[in-house]
């Protein structure tokens, strides 16, 4: 089911006006993701940039088990009014993890998206996500992500970007579990 998501959620992004899609590895995590530019979808105010996406990370964690998470977002990004090139953002995702143990973990975080474009071809990107206990169910307890990359436009709307990130989750029976913590690379598209 999981993978099933996953897919509609990369084709429905190709639908989409400046959508993009994202692949990043290392040596222990995969990751695919997902967003679609809603605003020439539907009637949107054209000031700030609305996106429906999805993504899915695959790792192994130190114990050789495998772990993955699954997550669909909503997220709005604007120009900052008195510098064209920095764009602040608020989102929410929804987020289901399988830690290898025997417990569920849901979570709701709220997060705060940047994106700074130095130039016309390098541009750097960080968000962090914080779901307090209020918004985790199940057994979950806490959850905490933040990432950072560098993206570099290598062809037309076609990037190379290095990034890292740090996913935390904290469970009601089981102490906190850093589900990743990595360096990695990716591609990414822009449609």
């Amino acid at each position: 089911m999981k993978k099933i998501l996953v897919v509609l959620s990369l084709a429905a992004s190709l639908l989409f006006s400046q959508s993009e899609v994202r692949l990043n590895i290392n040596d222990k995590t995969l990751e695919i993701a997902a967003d679609a530019y809603m605003n020439y979808f539907y009637d949107l105010d054209n000031s700030s940039e609305y996106y429906l996406g999805a993504n899915f990370i695959k790792s192994k964690n130190n114990n050789s088990s495998k772990t993955s998470l699954l997550a669909m977002n909503f997220k709005v990004l604007s120009e900052v009014s008195s510098n064209e090139k920095l764009l602040v953002g608020i989102g929410v995702k929804a987020v289901l993890i399988d830690n290898g143990i025997d417990e569920n973990f849901i979570s709701i975080p709220l997060g705060l998206h940047l994106v700074y474009n130095l130039t016309e071809k390098f541009s750097v990107d960080s968000s962090i996500y914080y779901g307090a206990q209020v918004l985790s169910f199940s057994d979950a307890k806490r959850y905490l992500t933040y990432d950072l990359n560098i993206n570099y436009e290598v062809i037309n709307n076609g990037f190379v970007y290095l990034g890292g990130r740090n996913i935390e989750t904290q469970y009601k029976n089981v102490k906190k579990i850093k589900f990743d913590q990595s360096l990695y690379a990716g591609l990414k598209f822009l449609f």
